[in-house]
């Protein structure tokens, strides 16, 4: 089923993707009037948005699936949020925002590998986009009693464009760590 619905999203959205790249390097001639270069951009950021929510929807699909098959081992924190960060890197890059992360090297909690991977990938990408040009998003881990508090901070945030609707990136982590019997807390630092 993943295979079918991950082929029949996927399909489209690259022809869109392509389509768009094409008319917005203007390969076959110019597009004429400004607006439709505006449009094709918001054409290709829209569909490069929705093509990674579905690989994002897809791969977590897979991976809770696969959650009860595979057992819960020793994770190294500051490693996974390491993977984490780099695969935000570009991104940040280009928006000028410092990804850091703040955990003991020596700290380590048991989890599913690819699951608490996969929650760190999101929560950063959350925090991305919640991120002003600049900014700087701060991953850390502390010790409270038994368990481990795990923060994404950034230090300054742009306005929300949805009040009152949680993201994909966050809808996906709070399952996962709910899942896991943990609990996912958004907060509003003034």
């Amino acid at each position: 089923l993943m295979a079918n619905v991950s082929h029949e999203l996927r399909t489209p959205l690259n022809a869109v993707l392509g389509f768009s790249d094409l008319m917005g390097h203007e390969l076959f001639g110019p597009l004429g009037h400004p607006r439709y270069e505006e449009y094709v951009r918001h054409i290709r950021d829209s569909g490069q948005k929705l093509l990674k929510s579905t690989e994002d929807t897809l791969a977590i699909t897979a991976l809770l699936t696969s959650v009860g098959e595979t057992s819960c081992e020793e994770v190294a924190l500051a490693s996974l949020a390491r993977d984490a960060r780099q695969i935000a890197w570009v991104e940040a890059a280009c928006r000028c925002v410092v990804i850091r992360y703040d955990i003991d090297s020596d700290m380590a909690v048991v989890a599913h590998r690819r699951a608490l991977r996969q929650i760190l990938v999101n929560l950063i990408a959350e925090a991305l986009a919640r991120s002003s040009e600049a900014s700087e998003i701060v991953i850390a881990a502390r010790c409270v009693g038994d368990k481990v508090s795990v923060s994404v901070s950034v230090s300054a945030t742009q306005p929300a464009v949805r009040e009152g609707h949680a993201s994909l990136p966050i809808c996906l982590a709070r399952t996962m760590i709910e899942l896991g019997g943990g609990e996912l807390k958004e907060t509003e630092l003034a």
